[in-house]
């Protein structure tokens, strides 16, 4: 298995996760926010959106999620909470 490079920054009150050595134009982006508009338990990691996919309006709750569906040279945004 391939080990993953990780590097994090920290904009505007949300963290970017960049998978890869770069991020080309075309790479997926991928969403965390676990109190998303549509989450019927905000910070419930156990109640999630039914439709979660990673998009913006539908965002994954855990970081881990979005890093098990993202592949190289994909973006991760994390919104700002508190995530186990």
């Amino acid at each position: 298995m391939r080990r993953r490079r990780i590097r994090a920054s920290l904009l505007a009150g949300a963290i970017f996760i960049f998978l890869g050595a770069s991020n080309p134009a075309w790479a997926a982006i991928w969403h965390v926010d676990d109190n998303g508009a549509y989450d019927p338990g905000p910070g419930d990691l156990t109640v999630s959106d039914p439709l979660e996919d990673g998009s913006i309006d539908h965002p994954f709750d855990s970081i881990q999620e979005a890093i098990n569906g993202a592949g190289m040279g994909n973006m991760i945004t994390v919104f700002p909470g508190v995530y186990i």
